[in-house]
C-alpha cells in the first residue's frame, strides 16, 4: 500500500465533488487508510502490552478514549497474536478491526479445548473474512462455533452422564414421599417430552378435583399425576396411545449456507452433533420447523383452524415455540413450555383458533 499516496487522495478531495465514481473511490481510499489504521492501532496496543502492567488504561489516558475502546484494542492485539493469520490480513489491509471484533466475540464463553480449535480455524476463516463485511462475517462464524461447541459437546455429555443421579426420601415435616433426580440435558429433554405429553394426554378433556387454583401449582400436580401414570399404569388411567414423545427442530433458514449443515435449535443448553441427536427420534416423534426472518417457510399439520375449535393444536404450538423462546408479552421470561396458548381477538369476542391469532 502506498500510504503517502493514499493520504493526499484523501487529502485533497473536494467535498462538493459530484462525481458519483470520484466519489467511490475515495470512499474505497478512506476504507483502505481505516484498515491500515487498525493494523496499526493493534501494533501500539500489542507493544504497550510489554512494558505496562494496565495498558489499557494507559492507553485510554493517552488517546482520551473510553476505557472500552481501549480494551476493545487489546482484544484485537491479543487475537492477532494468537492467530497471525488475522495480523497479516490486517496488515495486508484485506479485513478491518470489525472481523476481529467478530472472532473475539465468537470465543468468549468457550473453554480452552474449543478455543483453540476455534484458533485452528483462523486461516480459513481469515479467507472468509477477505470477502465479507464483518456483519456477514460473524454469520459464518458463529456456524464455525456451532460446530466446534457440538464436537467438544461429546465430552461435556459423557460427563453429565456420569453425574446422572436419582434419588427419594420422606419429608419428616409434611410425611411427602419425594423424588430429586439430575440428569444429562439430552435424558432430561427426552423424559420432560414424555411427561409433557402423558399430561396433555390425561388432562385434556378435564382435571381432577385435586388441582389447586395457583396455574403453576396446578401444572405441577398435574405433572405430578402424570409421572404416576408413566410409571404405575396398571394402577391409573390408560395412557392413550398418542404419549409418545414429541421434539421441535427449529431450522433458521436465515443463517448462511454452510458446508457443516443448517442450524437447527433443539432447546438443549449444550450443543451435539447430529449423530448424538438423531437418538432422540428412538422413541419420539420430531418435527422439523423452517424459518426465515419469522415466517414460517415449513410447519407440518393444519396451523389454521377457524372457529372449528377454541384449543390450539399441536401443529400450531410447535410453530409458537419457534417463534417465542419465551412468554409473548414483552419483557415476561416464563419459558415457553410453562405458557398457555391465548388468543389475541378472544374467542368469546368471535377470535378465530387460526395461527396469526
Amino acid at each position: 500500500m502506498d500510504l503517502t499516496a493514499l493520504v493526499e487522495r484523501v487529502a485533497s478531495f473536494d467535498a462538493a465533488c459530484r462525481d458519483r465514481d470520484e466519489i467511490l473511490s475515495v470512499a474505497q481510499d478512506v476504507a483502505r487508510l481505516r484498515r491500515w489504521l487498525d493494523a496499526r492501532d493493534a501494533a501500539v496496543t500489542g507493544a504497550l502490552s510489554r512494558v505496562s502492567s494496565y495498558p489499557e488504561k494507559s492507553l485510554a489516558d493517552a488517546t482520551r478514549v473510553p476505557l472500552r475502546n481501549a480494551e476493545r484494542s487489546k482484544e484485537r492485539s491479543d487475537l492477532a497474536a494468537a492467530a497471525p493469520s488475522f495480523a497479516d490480513a490486517l496488515e495486508a489491509g484485506t479485513i478491518d478491526g470489525g472481523h476481529l471484533d467478530a472472532f473475539n466475540r465468537s470465543l468468549r464463553g468457550l473453554d480452552p479445548t474449543q478455543r483453540q480449535a476455534m484458533l485452528d480455524e483462523a486461516e480459513r476463516l481469515v479467507g472468509i473474512a477477505g470477502h465479507v463485511d464483518a456483519d456477514e462475517f460473524a454469520k459464518r462464524v458463529k456456524t464455525t462455533t456451532d460446530r466446534v461447541r457440538a464436537e467438544s459437546g461429546i465430552d461435556v455429555l459423557e460427563r453429565q452422564r456420569r453425574d446422572t443421579r436419582l434419588r427419594s426420601w420422606v419429608d419428616k415435616t409434611t410425611g411427602m414421599w419425594r423424588l430429586s433426580g439430575a440428569f444429562d440435558p439430552l435424558t432430561g429433554m427426552r423424559l420432560a417430552a414424555r411427561l409433557k405429553a402423558a399430561k396433555d394426554d390425561l388432562f385434556r378433556a378435564a382435571q381432577p378435583d385435586t388441582c389447586p387454583d395457583d396455574p403453576i401449582e396446578r401444572d405441577q400436580h398435574l405433572a405430578a399425576h402424570a409421572l404416576v401414570a408413566l410409571l404405575l399404569p396398571a394402577e391409573t388411567a390408560t395412557l392413550p396411545s398418542s404419549s409418545r414423545a414429541e421434539f421441535v427442530a427449529l431450522i433458521d433458514a436465515t443463517q448462511p449456507p454452510s458446508p457443516d449443515g443448517p442450524v437447527v435449535d433443539w432447546g438443549l443448553p449444550v450443543e451435539l452433533p447430529a449423530e448424538i441427536l438423531a437418538t432422540l427420534a428412538a422413541d419420539a416423534d420430531v418435527h422439523g420447523i423452517v424459518l426465515w426472518n419469522g415466517l414460517v417457510l415449513h410447519a407440518p399439520g393444519t396451523l389454521d383452524l377457524g372457529r372449528t375449535t377454541r384449543i390450539a393444536n399441536r401443529a400450531q404450538r410447535r410453530v409458537l415455540r419457534g417463534w417465542y423462546a419465551t412468554c409473548a408479552v414483552p419483557g415476561c421470561t416464563v419459558r415457553y413450555d410453562n405458557c398457555r396458548i391465548h388468543h389475541i381477538t378472544w374467542w368469546r369476542h368471535g377470535g378465530t383458533t387460526d395461527l396469526a391469532n
